[in-house]
């Protein structure tokens, strides 16, 4: 039996054993890293706050000899108790509010589909997206803002974008961590901190995320925190970008110049992307203009325009 044909049928089991369930089952498909998967989603009580499962896995479990029955049974069981530790909170009313709105760097390439319903600001060859972000949810939970939401408000894509990055929960949330923090007797520096120990860093590379290493690559929008660490080390900084939670910073002087020309572009990329992958490329933040911009290869750089906003991947 193919993919197809086991997703109908399991469908129509998880259907028949709903009665187990007290709340909604949906299936629908889902943006998850950087591909469209299909889900079942299950909300308790008929609420607005709910629970997702990836479909596809569970074709595995067959092709090992599972039943359809026997995977449907399971997938009950465990949507049941995921949705009783669902805090009783709505959705709609508790949880999407304009303060809570941070933004996220994900990579252009493989977001097609996710950009094509979400606002999104393009920044260098990235995007900046915008999340809801409600930490008291068991295990921390975010939301993508929709266009639907954005124009529900009256916002622009540059109107989210002001937003976002004066909101305190994306400002005061802010971590930067020193690689030998121990040579500085503490593990983890704040927005409003005093940086100026960073020069005494042994080796002179800090990691820039939030307190909840999610979407923390995005502290980088933030100018004065990137400003605060170009003064500490007193010069231009470089920015790796590995992962869209967190990255490196690391002073001009101090990146090794092998590394620059593995980075440069153009230059094959032979190890494979997780979910969480931002970017190949290198970015410099110059300390007198307080712009992020893509390096490009030795001491030439890319003078980007400035930020833009599009819609180009609007419905």
């Amino acid at each position: 039996m193919d993919f197809i044909e086991f997703e109908k049928r399991l469908k129509r089991e998880l259907l028949n054993q709903s009665e187990k369930l007290e709340g909604q089952l949906i299936f629908k498909p889902a943006v998850k890293g950087r591909k469209e998967v299909n889900t079942v989603q299950y909300f308790p009580g008929g609420g607005h706050l709910g629970v997702s499962i990836d479909l596809e896995n569970t074709y595995m479990q067959y092709r090992y000899g599972q039943s359809i029955e026997e995977i449907a049974e399971k997938l009950i069981r465990d949507l049941k108790n995921s949705g009783r530790e669902l805090p009783n909170i709505n959705l709609n009313e508790e949880v999407i509010r304009p303060e809570r709105i941070i933004p996220a760097l994900i990579p252009s390439e493989g977001n097609e589909a996710l950009l094509r319903t979400v606002p999104h600001v393009p920044f260098e060859n990235l995007q900046i997206i915008f999340k809801i972000n409600a930490p008291e949810i068991k295990g921390g939970c975010t939301a993508d803002v929709t266009y639907e939401y954005m124009d529900q408000n009256g916002w622009t894509e540059k109107k989210l974008l002001e937003i976002a990055l004066k909101n305190e929960m994306f400002k005061e949330n802010i971590l930067l961590i020193p690689f030998d923090f121990y040579a500085l007797g503490r593990p983890a520096y704040a927005r409003d901190d005093d940086l100026s120990c960073f020069s005494e860093l042994t080796v002179p590379m800090v990691t820039v995320t939030n307190i909840y290493r999610r979407f923390g690559t995005a502290a980088i929008l933030d100018k004065e925190v990137m400003a605060k660490i170009a003064e500490a080390f007193g010069e231009d900084l470089y920015i790796i970008p590995d992962s869209i939670h967190d990255c490196v910073v690391v002073p001009k002087s101090g990146y090794p110049e092998a590394e620059l020309e593995e980075r440069s572009p153009g230059k094959e990329r032979k190890a494979p992307h997780s979910e969480d992958w931002l970017s190949d490329d290198l970015y410099y933040f110059d300390r007198l203009t307080r712009e992020i911009t893509r390096f490009s290869g030795r001491e030439e750089r890319q003078k980007s325009p400035g930020i833009k906003f599009s819609d180009q991947y609007r419905k």
